[in-house]
């Protein structure tokens, strides 16, 4: 027996297709609630569950970045209530603290680029020390000859 020759164009493959059918059972009242929900909204049923699929995602993505969020505020609060302890043992306010704190760690690195600076001029200060012990040399040999 021959296949039976399909009409119309063939069909697109799943990536082309702007819909994929869905097929669930739901308990209780669901399908009405949908219906209303979707009248109410001017969607179609289909349209509903998506919009309401599509917000309980983007819901899922906004908690995790609140969990985020509620990380750092507690990192926050944790260097706040570190920052005010040790304002009032040196007795004055925490901005005089902080500021203090940023005047140390800002020196600390004018330090450390100091340090590195001072590095690389003693090394080149060595080199011209032992060129000229070199040259010295070299004259006090041309001058014995």
């Amino acid at each position: 027996m021959a296949a039976k020759k399909r009409i119309g164009r063939p069909p697109k493959s799943e990536e082309d297709r702007k819909a994929v059918n869905f097929t669930f059972r739901s308990r209780g009242q669901m399908r009405e609630r949908l219906r209303e929900a979707a009248t109410a909204s001017r969607r179609s049923i289909s349209e509903e569950i998506e919009h309401r699929l599509e917000r309980s995602f983007q819901q899922q993505e906004i908690e995790k970045e609140m969990d985020i969020v509620t990380l750092q505020l507690r990192l926050f609060e944790g260097l706040w209530r570190r920052l005010e302890q040790a304002a009032k043992h040196h007795e004055w306010s925490v901005n005089t603290e902080i500021v203090s704190r940023l005047d140390v760690s800002f020196q600390r690195e004018n330090e450390a680029e100091m340090i590195r600076i001072a590095a690389q001029e003693g090394v080149a200060a060595a080199k011209r020390f032992d060129e000229e012990l070199s040259h010295r040399s070299a004259d006090k040999e041309e001058k014995s000859k």
